[in-house]
């Protein structure tokens, strides 16, 4: 898994657009923690918190929080890194990327809850991720449009 990581970090490296998108923000520090990159997670972590307060989206502030969890997770922090998300899942449709992109927000804090010992949290997440699942499939699968012949 870190051979992924290393690949992946240079390109987020070399992005060097802090601050520029929150949803960008977030899978660098993935990609830089997981490489293990202290300097260039120093770096990100300056460019998020010079973020003006004026930023034009709300979830600016939360960026820095979401990346500060991705760390501690690094470091092994689990409990810390559940207790930072879990206030930021019902926001993180605001973070930009697809349903599934965001999900790595939602799938980092259940995996950390897990390896934290937090079984509560860990089931509650589970719990909420079947029923949202379950909404998201539709009752008959869906067919298509069906043309009529000419």
């Amino acid at each position: 898994m870190a051979r992924r990581w290393q690949a992946l970090a240079p390109r987020w490296r070399d992005q060097a657009a802090w601050g520029w998108s929150v949803f960008n923000d977030v899978h660098a520090m993935l990609a830089l923690v997981g490489a293990g990159e202290p300097i260039q997670i120093e770096a990100g972590q300056r460019a998020i918190a010079a973020v003006p307060a004026t930023a034009p989206a709300p979830w600016w502030r939360e960026a820095g929080t979401v990346c500060e969890a991705v760390m501690a997770f690094g470091e092994g922090r689990h409990g810390h890194c559940a207790q930072q998300l879990l206030p930021l899942l019902p926001v993180a449709h605001g973070f930009g990327g697809s349903q599934a992109q965001r999900s790595l927000i939602y799938l980092t804090a259940m995996e950390a809850a897990r390896r934290a010992g937090d079984a509560a949290l860990w089931e509650a997440l589970q719990s909420e991720a079947a029923a949202r699942t379950a909404a998201a499939v539709p009752e008959r699968p869906y067919r298509g449009i069906e043309l009529k012949a000419a």
